[in-house]
């Protein structure tokens, strides 16, 4: 069993995040988890440990009246899980043996990624419930699409009103001459999409790619993914960007994680149809899940089911 003080996840963490099925895969593995810590986490030192099956890392944080505190390792989002590996009880025992080693040093710890009455849920809380006061803190829904039957059938399970809506999308873009490219890259898709969002309602209130801080996140995860490790669709019109979806793939599921258009171009629905040309895209790659990411009123129709995740509230 190792543990370090170090800004990196145990060597084998990203094998144990894949072998594990009650956690956000994606959002735990190395790339997002290790990127949100850069941009968000001020970059202090993580606090890791490793066993045969399982893995624990924790992060420091500052909580209320600047009372020290341990918490996950995405601060912004708490998506990701600091448990890993596929035996929950050595997970479980090794994130209790973390904190009962750094004593003193917090106050408070916060462990984000848990699903509610999973396993791993209920041995995390078995395991530090025998130390420490327990308390559930706010819950993460995100929407999720199953492309596994591929996008004809995921399409037969919209309603009339959205298909009808979808074709004439296209059929209006179409006739504007509007087309979308699908394209694989790095950071310069993030740059590329920003350029958009500049253009976009996000622009006008400096969220998305328009905010620096969330630019740099998307970056480093960009560069974490490798190359190609991005995904993206851009609708085009008149020789230029006026529109993108941006994701990535891990394992058998796409991220979703920025989508925009330039507001001259609204009542083209360039939206919609960038978000049908990706489930297209995608199926037919056989990618089996469209994680669309935080639970949103729009992305109710676009998805079949909702994953929750909540946070675990420990107090030394």
């Amino acid at each position: 069993m190792g543990d370090s003080r170090s800004r990196d996840l145990p060597p084998r963490w990203d094998e144990l995040v894949a072998a594990s099925a009650d956690l956000d895969r994606f959002c735990s593995a190395s790339a997002w988890a290790g990127a949100a810590h850069e941009a968000f986490g001020r970059r202090s030192p993580l606090l890791a440990v490793a066993g045969a099956d399982a893995a624990a890392a924790l992060a420091r944080a500052r909580g209320p009246w600047r009372a020290p505190v341990l918490g996950g390792l995405d601060p912004l989002w708490g998506f990701a899980c600091p448990a890993v590996g596929p035996d929950v009880e050595e997970a479980a025992a090794l994130l209790a043996g973390l904190l009962r080693r750094h004593e003193g040093g917090w106050a408070g710890a916060l462990v984000p990624g848990l699903v509610p009455g999973s396993a791993r849920d209920a041995a995390v809380r078995a395991a530090l419930g025998r130390r420490y006061r327990l308390g559930d803190g706010p819950e993460m829904v995100r929407r999720v699409a199953d492309l596994s039957p591929g996008a004809t059938a995921w399409l037969a399970r919209r309603g009339a009103h959205f298909r009808r809506n979808l074709r004439r999308a296209r059929r209006a873009a179409e006739a504007a001459g509007l087309r979308v490219e699908a394209v694989r890259g790095g950071a310069e898709l993030v740059e590329r999409a920003a350029a958009v969002d500049r253009r976009s309602w996000k622009g006008a209130q400096g969220s998305g790619l328009a905010d620096p801080a969330m630019a740099g996140f998307y970056r480093a995860l960009a560069r974490r993914l490798g190359p190609g490790g991005l995904l993206a669709g851009f609708a085009r019109l008149g020789g230029r960007d006026v529109g993108y979806i941006l994701g990535a793939v891990g394992g058998d599921t796409y991220r979703g994680l920025q989508l925009a258009h330039d507001e001259a171009v609204a009542r083209l629905s360039v939206g919609n149809l960038l978000q049908w040309c990706q489930i297209e895209s995608l199926a037919a790659e056989g990618v089996a899940r469209y994680d669309l990411g935080m639970d949103m009123a729009y992305k109710l129709a676009w998805s079949d089911a909702a994953m929750t995740t909540y946070t675990l509230v420990v107090v030394a």
